[in-house]
């Protein structure tokens, strides 16, 4: 068995001696480490806020993924109705394309040859069509169904103006007038007719 050795007076004084050196390094270290755990205390704490920091960067991340899910499936949805609509489109666009090729010439001759007066007609035209129409059902129509109603009186004037002109012929003397009036009405129309042609 051995025997462990039993620390004499001059270990004593050799650990005393040692003791106070290493007493007086701690002391003189004291205050570094004291230092030292305040600079360790101040970066847990920075470590602590960092932490927080990122941990409420992280949330508003994820809602931020949420809300973009969310405007993902609406333009998702609205993508699928403008492909949607699109296809109706061509549908009617290959429906109607031999229509549309066989006006083409001829909007483009209403184009060119449609001046902007024209078009300031036309618009003013269709602004008074209710107007017009309204005019023509209350005062035009009434007056075309009683038409029915007036030809025979129309007839029966005639007549008597054809009488009464036989009738002025007979008289001696308006004979030549009505004649001289026949030929300045004829040559009225003459000259009506000529400037029509020009």
């Amino acid at each position: 068995m051995t025997r462990l050795p039993v620390p004499g007076p001059r270990d004593l004084l050799r650990l005393t001696t040692g003791g106070y050196q290493a007493l007086e390094q701690a002391i003189a270290l004291l205050p570094r480490v004291t230092a030292l755990v305040g600079e360790i205390e101040r970066i847990v704490a920075r470590a602590d806020t960092l932490v927080t920091e990122v941990e409420r960067t992280r949330q508003r991340t994820d809602a931020v993924v949420e809300q973009s899910g969310a405007l993902i499936e609406r333009t998702t949805k609205i993508v699928d109705a403008a492909d949607g609509l699109l296809g109706r489109t061509s549908g009617l666009l290959n429906d109607y394309q031999p229509a549309l090729d066989r006006l083409a010439p001829l909007v483009d001759q209403l184009a060119s040859t449609t001046s902007p007066d024209e078009v300031a007609a036309a618009i003013k035209l269709i602004d008074e069509l209710p107007q017009l129409v309204e005019s023509l059902q209350r005062d035009i129509l009434p007056i075309l169904a009683t038409l029915d109603n007036v030809g025979p009186d129309v007839r029966e004037l005639l007549l008597t103006t054809k009488e009464f002109n036989e009738v002025l012929g007979s008289v001696p003397g308006l004979g030549r007038i009505k004649k001289r009036v026949e030929e300045e009405r004829a040559e009225e129309r003459a000259e009506q007719l000529d400037g029509e042609r020009e």
